[in-house]
Order: structure tokens, then C-alpha cells, then sequence
């Protein structure tokens, strides 16, 4: 289990909830075992520094209690808040493609609520 800002990066089996990132020719990554997307030292000014990979076919969850950073983490990645750090996908590095590409190839599908009664 590796930690990540007050919650817990907990690795999933491969048919558990879902990739965090995911692209069409990710084949190749996966054959040579080499990690489909970097994150280094990836931080906002709320969020401390992060670092973790993930290999293609890979899954994590992101636990952690309420505030402790989750959602922005996941926005980071993405790119849709403002943040620094290092993040690659199939070893590309994120400032060098276009946001709209990026975002279409990593992508934030934000948790649904549902009242309880």
C-alpha cells in the first residue's frame, strides 16, 4: 500500500471498479511492462506532493477520509485545476499535448450522490 496525502493508494485486481487512465494503444506498454501512466511529484497549492505508476490493466482506489485530498488528486491528474508535478501517459508527457487530447485520454468521472433514507 503506498500513501497518498491522508488517504491510501490501495492497488485492485484488474476487473475491479476501473483504470485510472486508459488509451486505444496501450498494447505495447503493457507487453514491455512499462508503467502507462507517471505521476511525480504531482501537487496543487492544497495538495501535497503525490508520486505513483500504473502499468496498463492496472487499477487502484483512492481511500482516504473526507478532505483528505482525493478529488483533488484525481482533478490534477486530469489537469482541470491548476497544479505541478510531472505526469506522463505511454511516455508522453502531459505539457506536451494539447489539453483537450489529454483529457480525452485521461479521464475524471466524478462519484455520484445519492441520498440515503
Amino acid at each position: 500500500m503506498r500513501q497518498v496525502h491522508g488517504g491510501e493508494l490501495k492497488e485492485r485486481p484488474p476487473n475491479a471498479v476501473a483504470a485510472m487512465a486508459r488509451k486505444e494503444a496501450g498494447l505495447a506498454a503493457s507487453q514491455a511492462g512499462a508503467p502507462m501512466l507517471q505521476v511525480r511529484d504531482l501537487q496543487t497549492s492544497i495538495l501535497e506532493p503525490a508520486s505513483f505508476s500504473l502499468s496498463a490493466g492496472e487499477a487502484v482506489a483512492v481511500r482516504g477520509p473526507s478532505g483528505a485530498g482525493k478529488t483533488l488528486l484525481l482533478r490534477a491528474v486530469a489537469d482541470l485545476d491548476p497544479n505541478e508535478g510531472v505526469v506522463t501517459l505511454d511516455g508522453r508527457d502531459r505539457s506536451a499535448i494539447a489539453g483537450p487530447e489529454w483529457r480525452r485520454l485521461v479521464g475524471y468521472v466524478a462519484a455520484l450522490h445519492s441520498s440515503v433514507r
